[in-house]
């Protein structure tokens, strides 16, 4: 998926399910290039951007079920927490 973005062309890294990986690169999603993404997109609205994500991990949860729920929480709202893309 790709957006221009003033002028410039930019990937989306946004989840592909059922297996909760990047769209764009196949790494785990939220990918490194995806939370930028998300923290620049939620960048004045960051109990918003926690919000999105929690709605999302209650769906990787039921999707993943090869991953603990704990593992999955960490993956998906811990970084947004801090707010730095580890």
């Amino acid at each position: 998926m790709n957006h221009r973005q003033g002028g410039a062309l930019r990937t989306v890294h946004r989840p592909l399910r059922p297996h909760w990986d990047c769209h764009a690169c196949g790494e785990q999603w939220p990918c490194p290039h995806g939370k930028t993404e998300l923290l620049h997109e939620y960048a004045d609205d960051r109990v918003g951007l926690l919000v999105y994500l929690a709605g999302l991990l209650v769906d990787a949860v039921q999707d993943v079920q090869d991953c603990p729920p704990d593992a999955l929480m960490e993956r998906f709202l811990q970084w947004a927490k801090s707010g730095e893309p580890r």
